[in-house]
């Protein structure tokens, strides 16, 4: 936002930040940020949506496949939650550090940002 700060080259909406990072965290979280809807909720419900299809299948094979899922796809959530946590504190501090003009602080929050390795698919990092 051109007159907050004087961060040459940058141009943030503070505002407009705030309004993403917020929408962010209620599908992360909840409405009530803690953790009580959005990811963090059916996250919560996965091992009980896994209980359910293998009792569903009646069949051992399907159980021991499912479960085998389970425990190699649990890292991924795990390393996905903290990554969403890193990028929102780091644009949050990033974006305080542009409104108090500090240039050098606002860098080193965008590069905490990405502290959380990047998940990617089939596991692999």
């Amino acid at each position: 936002m051109k007159g907050w700060g004087d961060i040459d080259g940058w141009d943030i909406d503070p505002v407009g930040v705030q309004t993403v990072l917020e929408k962010v965290m209620t599908l992360y979280a909840g409405e009530d940020g803690k953790g009580n809807g959005g990811l963090v909720k059916q996250a919560g419900q996965f091992a009980q949506y896994v209980d359910d299809a293998v009792a569903a299948a009646s069949s051992e094979p399907i159980g021991i496949a499912l479960r085998e899922y389970v425990k190699a796809v649990k890292p991924d959530l795990k390393s996905t939650f903290h990554k969403v946590h890193s990028c929102v504190k780091g644009a949050m501090d990033a974006t305080n550090a542009y409104m108090d003009g500090d240039i050098k602080m606002a860098e080193k929050a965008q590069r905490r940002a990405v502290d959380a390795p990047s998940p990617q698919a089939g596991g692999r990092w």
